[in-house]
């Protein structure tokens, strides 16, 4: 009697789409949103590049008179609204740093300034914060993009 209620219940298989379903839909939905994430921070990743490659493209091709600083923050901040809409104020800084010749730069003790720098070292930092709260993107939180450039430096007739 005990065997044929086993073999009974064996047999019986209403209701095993459902349980099938519910097994595999948490995973399913963990798997999607791990997905989602990744590709937005490589989204992101590949932004901060193109962002900070152009802003600084764009700010070195001014007279140093006119303020790379200046141009690089205008450059982005119009291209915030289409290419960086996950850059808010706050959650990304700036950094230019200013060598007055290459042993600078290979010591990374950049002393220049503004009027007097040959060499120029833009570096965007974003903070990460996650879509989805996985902890694993808590590992590097900073995207960072550093570029050096070599701007033209035409001299003035008054210089």
């Amino acid at each position: 009697m005990f065997l044929e209620r086993i073999v009974n219940f064996l047999k019986h298989n209403k209701g095993a789409t459902a349980v099938e379903f519910a097994l595999v839909l948490l995973p399913f939905l963990v798997l999607l949103g791990v997905l989602i994430e990744v590709l937005l921070l490589v989204y992101m990743s590949v932004a901060i590049e193109y962002l900070n490659s152009q802003s600084a493209k764009y700010s070195s091709s001014f007279s140093y008179k006119e303020n790379y600083a200046k141009k690089y923050r205008e450059y982005l901040e119009s291209k915030i609204k289409t290419i960086g809409f996950f850059l808010k104020e706050g959650s990304y800084q700036l950094e230019i740093q200013y060598c007055k010749n290459v042993e600078e730069l290979f010591s990374l003790s950049c002393t220049g300034s503004n009027d007097e720098s040959k060499i120029l070292i833009y570096t965007l930092k974003h903070k990460v914060k996650p879509l989805f709260l996985f902890n694993w993107i808590e590992l590097a939180p900073i995207l960072e993009s550093s570029l050096v450039y070599y701007p033209q430096r035409q001299k003035e007739k008054n210089e």
